[in-house]
């Protein structure tokens, strides 16, 4: 029989994305663009210009989520349900990206545990060795990055103009496929199980 007090929660990654003004100024230098002397000061502020290599392709597009703050919510949920004598856990995030519809915008959100729960830190970098400390088991979904592109920009295709989806796909192949393969290449030992897609 089932336990009610036990739930399954999960905990998206993909809400800690930084603000779209900075993650703008990393899209434009891949692709290319040139930056104003502000975006080339953002680029310094987050170490973002020692990032790319000499053709502007970047392997690191996990900087582009607040990490610094993951790790804090995944110690305290470590905390709770292996030290804790509390019941339950409240965990706000701050300024997360909510998706409604199409768009995505920032807003508190409040989290609620409660001791039994089985939580799901899901997302494209969860299984980075800087979270591992705090996972009691990593699943990697094995996936072919062609067929990714190809739902990615079928996805987007209705509300986006042809030289947005130029820019996509370029933004797609020069950041989002070498981070990936540096990611699984340096991450997949320490996974406990690879789910082929």
């Amino acid at each position: 029989m089932k336990d009610p007090s036990r739930s399954i929660v999960a905990f998206p990654y993909d809400e800690l994305r930084l603000p779209w003004e900075f993650c703008a100024v990393f899209k434009k230098k891949i692709l290319k663009q040139e930056l104003n002397s502000q975006e080339e000061e953002i680029l310094r502020k987050w170490n973002w210009d020692r990032k790319f290599e000499s053709n502007c392709v970047s392997r690191d597009e996990e900087v582009l989520w607040r990490n610094e703050v993951a790790k804090i919510e995944l110690k305290k949920l470590h905390d709770f349900f292996h030290a804790s004598i509390e019941t339950e856990i409240n965990i706000l995030r701050e300024r997360a990206y909510v998706r409604i519809g199409i768009e995505s915008v920032l807003k508190d959100k409040n989290y609620m545990f409660k001791a039994g729960d089985i939580v799901i830190f899901e997302g494209k970098f969860t299984n980075h060795n800087m979270f591992k400390e705090f996972v009691d088991l990593s699943i990697a979904i094995r996936c072919d990055l062609d067929e990714i592109l190809k739902r990615y920009s079928a996805n987007r295709s209705e509300f986006l103009s042809s030289e947005q989806m130029a820019e996509l796909i370029k933004y797609y192949v020069r950041l989002s496929i070498p981070s990936w393969y540096k990611y699984i290449n340096t991450n997949i030992g320490r996974v406990d199980y690879v789910v082929n897609s």
